[in-house]
Order: structure tokens, then sequence, then C-alpha cells
């Protein structure tokens, strides 16, 4: 799914909550004129306050992926002048290649100045034709990188199987067990004061269908810790309770350090989309700075000197060692990312060159 799609399925999902809170606004509305119980107009009032916050983060993710979408086009918009580019160089090139070999055929003794800038000359042709074919299937280009008028190829070693699409007929059927009565935090009644069909207000319960959903919420918490500090009887010394890691006034706690420290490094999240994922998980206002993500990475990075070193030794005394890298940039200067290890551990480390050091 390209990202013009994601943003079209986001809009639709996005679209179709607000509908659906319309409607529930409407129904509590009319219960409140009817003077339904506070429990139901509250458990209603709790479903459209979901379905707001439900909008609020498709619309933010509706914004990001039009946002992605547009830098992609300005990103083929550019690979489509820099294709133009090279196309009129090559033209250029051949027509001064055809002059000087019509040229060179009416002299009988062409000099060896001329043969070898021909030679220079088809040389070059060739690089940019050859630059031109660059793909996905000839080259280490990404597939996000090919030329607009190139088919986008993307590998896939899988076979055809000859079998429909979907669960086949035999198989397994996995899905979620439901919970046990134990297990329910919240239940959800969903009821009709109306017949769909006819509009009667005369309804029977005869029976009731049970579906359970898995969830999970995000929830501010909002820490004081109180440090006692003592006076000793016996020797006349002021005790004070350790502080442990809490050394400024007011810090962000282990679980959001955990959760910043997983995206950037589990997920490979760049530092400005963890600040703006972790800002948009917090019901609350969430100010996390990218210095302080920098620094949460750093003094983390620190505490794992001994773990890596020990790394380190175990894998230069393996009897053999596979390794791959990737071209990174550290403080604008060119370096290598580099995964090392077998198929029980891994190390990645970054160089700032590729010699044996």
């Amino acid at each position: 799914m390209d990202l013009k799609e994601a943003y079209e399925v986001i809009k639709k999902e996005w679209h179709a909550a607000e509908r659906k809170s319309k409607k529930l606004e409407k129904e509590l509305e009319k219960l409140r004129k009817e003077g339904a119980s506070d429990s139901c107009v509250q458990k209603l009032l709790s479903q459209i306050q979901s379905l707001n916050k439900k909008i609020s983060q498709y619309k933010a993710l509706a914004d990001r992926y039009q946002e992605l979408y547009e830098k992609e086009r300005a990103k083929v918009k550019e690979l489509e002048n820099d294709k133009y580019s090279l196309e009129l160089e090559n033209l250029h090139l051949k027509d001064k290649l055809e002059l000087l070999e019509e040229g060179s055929s009416e002299k009988i003794t062409a000099s060896k100045e001329a043969e070898a800038q021909i030679a220079a000359l088809k040389d070059e042709v060739a690089r940019l034709t050859a630059r031109l074919n660059n793909n996905g299937t000839n080259t280490g280009t990404p597939t996000s990188r090919t030329a607009i008028d190139q088919k986008k190829v993307i590998p896939n070693s899988r076979e055809k199987s000859g079998l429909s699409k979907g669960g086949q007929q035999g198989h397994e059927k996995h899905e979620m067990a439901q919970f046990s009565e134990e297990e329910i935090t919240d239940t959800i009644p969903h009821e009709l004061s109306e017949c769909p069909n006819c509009g009667g207000h005369n309804l029977e319960e005869i029976e009731v269908s049970v579906k359970d959903e898995f969830d999970y919420e995000v929830k501010v918490i909002k820490h004081r810790h109180k440090f006692v500090i003592y006076k000793c009887l016996d020797c006349g010394a002021t005790v004070k309770t350790p502080l442990g890691t809490l050394k400024a006034a007011n810090q962000y706690g282990k679980v959001i350090q955990a959760m910043a420290l997983s995206l950037m490094n589990l997920g490979f999240v760049s530092i400005n989309r963890t600040k703006k994922i972790l800002t948009g998980f917090s019901p609350e206002p969430l100010t996390l700075s990218e210095g302080y993500l920098a620094k949460l990475q750093k003094r983390y990075s620190k505490k794992l000197h001994a773990f890596v070193t020990d790394l380190k030794n175990l894998i230069i005394g393996l009897p053999l060692i596979y390794w791959d890298d990737t071209v990174v940039f550290v403080n604008t200067a060119r370096a290598c990312m580099r995964f090392y290890g077998n198929e029980r551990i891994a190390l990645y480390t970054a160089h700032m060159h590729k010699d044996l050091d």
C-alpha cells in the first residue's frame, strides 16, 4: 500500500468515525429528552468521547500521510528533472559523436587525438545510457527511486500455488478466545430504543449476543515522591532518604524513557518522530524535546559500555564472523553502520572508516 492509498484508508476511517459520532450525539440528545437514566447517558457520552479521541488521531495520521505524500511527489519530480537532463546530455553527446564520425570517415588518415576523443565520447554515451537504465533489478537502487516511466519491480521469491486467496478449506481458524467473566473490565450495552423496521417502541429482549474487544488506553500518571529527612536522636546526625534516580524537581518516568528508547532503537524511529509519537499517545500535553531524547540515548548507551565491550571480545574470538554495512552520516561526515555476528548474536556499531581498526 503506497502513501496515497494509506491516506485514503485513514480518511475513510476518519469520516466513518465522524458519522458514527454524530449519530451517537443525536441518540444522546434523544435520551436526554426522554429522561433516560444517568448511567445510560454516561455510557453513551463515554462512547462519543472515545470516538472523538479516535477522530483526532485519524486527523493527525491523515495530515502526516498527506505531508509524506507531498514530499514523495517532490522527490519524483526531482528524479524526472534529473532524468530529463541526462537524456538531453546523452542526445547532445550522440550528435557530437555522429559529427565527429562523419568527419573522420571523410579523412582516411584521421589523427590519433580525434580517435581518442571519439572513443571517450562513446564511453560517456554508454555510461549515461547505463545510468538511465538503472533500477532495482540491475543495481542497488531502491524501488522508491524507480523512474516515473519505468515499472516498479518489487522482488518476490514466492511461487504461485494456484490456490484461491484467503483461508483454505480444512485449515484451522485462528482467532482470539473470548474472555472469562473474571477478565472483563468493562461491559458496554448496545440497545435499541425503537424497531429499525417499523419504528415501534414495543421491543422485547429475547437474547443477548456477546462480542469481546481487547484494547488498551494510555493513562497519565503524575507521581509525587516525598523523601523524609530524619534527625537521629542517638548521634544527633541529620539523615536523608536516598533520592535514587530522581534528581530534578520534575522529570519523566521510567515508562516514558523505556518507550522512547524502544522506538528509537528497536523501531529505528527518528528522534523527531519519536517525540511526535509519544506526544500523540498522551491524553495530556507532553513537552518532550529532541535534546532530551538525544541525551537519554547517550546516557543509557554509556550504561551498556561494559556489555558492548564483552560482546566485541566474544565476536573477535569467533571462528567465523558475518558482517554487512550501510553508509550513514555522523556529524555531517560520511561513516559506516555495520552489523557483526552470527546466527546467535548480533552487534550493530558505527565506524568513521572501513579499515581493519
